[in-house]
């Protein structure tokens, strides 16, 4: 038996987290576990018995978005907690080796965001980085920023943010969680 965690951007009611159960042998799916979200959950990330989400702003204010951090317990997800980005969608998420970092791409926005985990938590918004610059399709999505991706390099010593609409890798160092902008970007 293999568990696995679903993403929905279901409309009204069914903006959720799924987990689901696969059976190898008999390749049969099923339901575990389904948990409703206020926002469009987006990315899911699994590290130490943890799941990160980002979540898509699915109202017309600015109160939504952000990130959610659960706990895995068996086959069922205990939320530790919401942290509302004021409005901002994430596409993609990392986490630092040590636990005590996790990354967001903004792809609406264009830029690379670092937020302060503690005890599995997302503790507080440490800053955000906004890209600058355009790709060479200025009639379709290169005409602004649009970060969808980011990662760490291999040897663990930059974090990476690829984007889409300036036609950039940019590469960060990221001590304690700040983010300044290294000379290697390309």
């Amino acid at each position: 038996m293999k568990t696995f965690y679903v993403a929905s951007y279901g409309k009204g009611d069914d903006k959720r987290i799924y987990i689901v159960s696969f059976n190898e042998e008999t390749l049969e799916l099923k339901k575990i576990q389904q948990i409703l979200t206020q926002d469009f959950p987006s990315y899911l990330i699994a590290k130490n018995k943890e799941l990160y989400v980002s979540y898509k702003n699915a109202r017309s204010n600015n109160e939504g978005g952000g990130l959610g951090s659960f706990s895995i317990h068996k086959n069922e997800l205990i939320l530790n907690n919401n942290y509302s980005s004021s409005g901002r969608s994430y596409t993609h998420l990392c986490i630092s080796d040590d636990n005590k970092y996790i990354f967001a791409a903004n792809y609406h926005v264009g830029a690379t965001a670092a937020y302060k985990l503690e005890n599995y938590r997302i503790d507080h918004k440490i800053g955000a980085v906004r890209h600058t610059g355009m790709g060479p399709d200025l009639l379709k999505r290169q005409t602004a920023p649009h970060v969808h991706n980011v990662g760490f390099t291999p040897d663990r010593r930059f974090l990476y943010a690829v984007d889409l609409g300036a036609d950039k890798i940019v590469m960060y160092n990221y001590k304690d969680g700040v983010l300044k902008e290294n000379l290697y970007s390309l």
